[in-house]
């Protein structure tokens, strides 16, 4: 390992090394410990948040962003504010340029909204990560570590999905708005409170390391679907960043 004494850790906390994420050992650890709190719940449940089942909530909505802003900011080309959309069912059909802040629904208090934070840091860390290996316009000469927890992007992941789902996002092959029954209440919770999710749930790759689909888009997100007795779920959703896909 090089030396790193009297750096800041590479986890983004300004915190010296030794403080934070260096192990014994001499590796990097990132801790993740969840987001919600354990005890003292508020015992309000807003009817609009998908977080309600906590009985955690607080009775004004946000305007959350299902797809992280940090992360569309991330993904921009240069310093352009406007990112071409597709797919969404309130797009019908067509196509826009928009700025990152137009990905928003009132689907989370403020509560919730705030303390799922800490997810976004997570995923923004492993796009910057992304963009700089496998994206020319964005590498630079710089050797920069980067660290990140992989069980919250796992949990940023399910909350990418249920966000998509609760906002009305995910359309049909037709354009329109899925109306199909979400699944995610085995896997959400477990993992927003750093918990053993249930066998067979959690993040993928799809491919192998290091691999990437030709002529990928920067970011993209789509329903994973399921039928069982006449009834359809999302399941789940697959998704890419720079072109390394991942099923959650």
């Amino acid at each position: 390992m090089p030396n790193y004494t009297g750096n800041s850790c590479p986890c983004g906390s300004k915190r010296s090394i030794y403080d934070c994420c260096l192990q014994p050992d001499g590796k990097f650890n990132k801790r993740y410990l969840g987001v919600l709190p354990k005890s003292h719940p508020t015992g309000y449940s807003n009817p609009e948040c998908f977080l309600k089942d906590t009985a955690d909530c607080c009775k004004k909505l946000s305007a959350e962003h299902y797809v992280s802003q940090s992360v569309l900011r991330a993904i921009r080309k240069g310093e352009k504010e406007l990112i071409r959309f597709s797919g969404a069912a309130w797009l019908k059909g067509k196509e826009r340029l928009l700025p990152p802040s137009a990905l928003t629904a009132k689907i989370l208090c403020r509560r919730h909204n705030s303390l799922l934070h800490p997810l976004d840091d997570a995923a923004l860390a492993l796009t910057k990560a992304f963009a700089r290996t496998f994206d020319a316009e964005y590498a630079g000469s710089e050797n920069t570590l980067i660290l990140t927890s992989g069980h919250a992007f796992e949990a940023w992941a399910i909350k990418l999905a249920v966000g998509c789902t609760h906002s009305g996002t995910f359309a049909d092959g037709e354009g329109r708005s899925l109306k199909a029954e979400p699944f995610f209440p085995l896997a959400l919770l477990p993992a927003l409170r750093a918990e053993r999710l249930p066998h067979g749930c959690g993040l993928y790759m799809q491919v192998g390391v290091g691999f990437q689909t030709p002529g990928y888009p920067p970011f993209k997100v789509a329903p994973c679907m399921m039928s069982h007795l006449g009834k359809t779920r999302i399941v789940g959703a697959n998704f890419a960043l720079f072109g390394v896909e991942f099923l959650v």
